[in-house]
């Protein structure tokens, strides 16, 4: 919901309110501990422990990690691989691995910084460090076996608590898993793509698993090494230029002044969760175009009311109308696809702030309270001028068949009623 405010001595002012509260202020939630984890990885594949074809140059790709949450998956037997894991698995690099991490990351859905293990020939050891928090407490971790057409080992959806406490000590063996995007059966294979690509599996034939029980190729040790107390919410200990409270909403790293890799600390970075070195911004919102969900439409705020990836400044369906303008005698607002007409209120400010929502649209007594129903476009002139000390609000509502938006949404997340509504 946005509200315009005119008054004589002010012109007009407009604001978008709180999708959750009227006059309320967004608080954000207090920061969580975090704990700081080491993961070792063990090669332990020889030609001893698997001597069906064993390769000369047996090894593993350099070794890539990240924390999230319940509502992302990277990668689990059953499903079909991404385009990450399918380059994972037959080329060893992670480059598209790392943009789908970036993706859940400008979600909200994972850590911004993923983390690393070296190339090892194997028999071998690699190790890496992570900071996981009660936001994202789960790690995937994944490495290609190789040479092999798209054999890898790894963990999904690892979960780093039990009961409510950090884990200690977890050791996982690593058998390995074909990935389902080439149909080679031996170490050097031709490559073969899957026509159709098939399911993640665990490998349990030859020459991995001539026989059960199939034989790990290596042991993951995740391990935790300090539990953080809740870190400042205005401490920056990075010096990127965001305060924690700051990091935790961009999903960036608050230990890492650089959480995307491409040059720019977060704090002047107009993508700091997705690399972006161009820094194109082409609406001048402070938000650079990799990652703004609007790109065309200033939107600093992002806000995405039904949660579809579009942007309220620019999305037409999403059952929320928002004011572009209120000049001298003319009120625009967003079009909006799903709407048979708008209604358009004009209440009285210090009735809506004495009375709170119950004058929220206002019966057409109050000083210069007025409405225009059932307009069949998103603008309405309105030559209205506020007297001395006077102020006075727009709020625009959508119809669709035969039934009127709700005017925003009260602090528990409920609809408002409409007190007055038209006509």
């Amino acid at each position: 919901m946005e509200i315009c405010v005119s008054g004589r001595r002010r012109g007009f002012v407009c604001a978008i309110l709180a999708v959750f509260g009227l006059f309320s202020v967004s608080i954000a939630p207090a920061q969580a501990s975090e704990a700081n984890y080491e993961f070792i990885f063990d090669a332990t594949w020889t030609a001893e422990t698997h001597p069906d074809d064993y390769p000369p140059d047996a090894h593993f790709s350099p070794a890539i990690g990240v924390v999230h949450d319940a509502a992302v998956t990277f990668w689990e037997p059953g499903a079909l691989a991404s385009k990450g894991i399918e380059q994972m698995s037959e080329q060893g690099l992670t480059i598209i691995l790392e943009e789908e991490f970036a993706g859940a990351a400008l979600a909200g859905l994972s850590s911004a910084t993923p983390t690393r293990g070296q190339f090892i020939f194997s028999p071998a050891r690699t190790s890496g460090r992570f900071i996981a928090s009660d936001r994202f407490d789960r790690f995937t971790w994944v490495s290609m076996l190789a040479p092999s057409p798209d054999w890898f080992v790894g963990v999904h959806d690892l979960e780093l608590r039990s009961g409510g406490n950090w884990r200690a000590l977890i050791e996982i063996p690593l058998l390995a898993y074909d990935a389902g995007t080439d149909d080679g059966t031996t170490f050097v294979a031709i490559n073969a793509d899957s026509q159709p690509p098939q399911p993640i599996t665990l490998i349990d034939t030859p020459p991995l698993a001539p026989s059960p029980p199939q034989v790990p190729v290596g042991l993951l040790t995740i391990r935790l090494i300090s539990v953080d107390d809740p870190p400042a919410p205005t401490g920056d200990p990075d010096g990127d230029g965001l305060f924690n409270v700051d990091e935790a909403a961009e999903g960036t790293d608050r230990l890492h002044a650089d959480s995307d890799g491409d040059g720019l600390f977060d704090g002047s970075d107009t993508c700091p969760a997705l690399p972006d070195p161009g820094q194109l911004d082409g609406d001048l919102d402070g938000r650079g175009d990799p990652c703004d969900n609007c790109p065309s439409t200033r939107n600093s705020t992002q806000a995405d009311f039904d949660a579809d990836g579009e942007g309220d400044g620019c999305d037409l369906d999403d059952g929320r109308p928002l004011l572009e303008s209120v000049l001298r005698d003319m009120v625009n607002w967003q079009d909006e696809l799903t709407a048979d007409s708008f209604n358009l209120y004009r209440g009285d400010l210090g009735r809506l702030r004495s009375e709170g929502a119950s004058a929220l649209t206002q019966e057409p007594d109050g000083a210069g309270a007025d409405r225009f129903c059932d307009l069949l476009q998103p603008f309405q002139a309105d030559p209205y001028l506020p007297g001395a000390g006077e102020g006075v609000y727009y709020l625009v509502t959508l119809q669709s068949a035969g039934q009127e938006s709700d005017p925003g949404f009260g602090s528990d997340g409920a609809p408002r009623g409409n007190p007055a509504p038209c006509p």
